[in-house]
């Protein structure tokens, strides 16, 4: 029985590779697995980005099905539209929280924001409208999501972004689950103090005015 649906694969990490050498590494996973394969472009977590050459390559050949690019390399996203349309077969993924209208407009199949881990049928509603076509409806959401956006950066001493991003993250699960808050965190980061709930729910209560 198939334990995943698809898989999701970074390159690999620590040194940069060639295109050859990434080309390798992704058609090595690709001879293992029965499940689509979809890259993860992330250059702030990773060595490099790929490049739409390279990810036009591994589409064609069909060792990739597709990717879910967090690069925000828009040019690059064009290209690689350009060289792998919809009528290819292969997905192209955004994760992306505040330009979800550009995303569509380089014609993507979807977002995979970060931010649907506590909001996800507003980025869903936020997509519907933008393909429907109500784009009034779609600024109305982006313009809710920009507004939560600042509790990525509340006060929490002693925290690096990382935890900032988490615990904020982690808060608006909470409450827009009404679960306790104020959730542990592993080693080495630690819980978020009670002012930093107060700031992140400050902004999220605001936001819903």
């Amino acid at each position: 029985a198939r334990v995943a649906d698809a898989i999701l694969a970074l390159p690999p990490m620590y040194f940069a590779h060639s295109d050859d050498e990434l080309y390798r590494h992704f058609a090595r996973l690709r001879e293992s697995l029965d499940v689509p394969l979809v890259a993860y472009d992330v250059p702030a977590r990773a060595p490099q980005k790929l490049n739409s050459g390279l990810l036009a390559r591994l589409g064609n050949d069909k060792i990739l099905d597709g990717v879910k690019d967090s690069s925000g390399n828009y040019g690059d996203a064009r290209l690689l539209r350009a060289a792998l349309p919809r009528e290819s077969g292969f997905k192209a993924y955004a994760g992306v929280e505040i330009t979800v209208e550009s995303i569509g407009v380089l014609d993507f199949n979807g977002i995979v924001p970060g931010f649907a881990n506590f909001a996800p049928s507003v980025f869903a509603e936020e997509w519907k409208a933008f393909t429907d076509g109500d784009m009034a409806r779609a600024a109305e959401l982006s313009a809710w999501v920009s507004a939560t956006f600042p509790m990525l950066s509340a006060p929490w001493p002693g925290a690096g972004g990382l935890a900032q991003a988490i615990g904020a993250l982690k808060e608006a699960t909470a409450w827009a689950l009404d679960l306790p808050s104020l959730q542990p965190m592993g080693i080495p980061l630690t819980a978020p103090p009670a002012a930093f709930r107060d700031r992140v729910l400050e902004i999220l209560e605001n936001a819903r005015r």
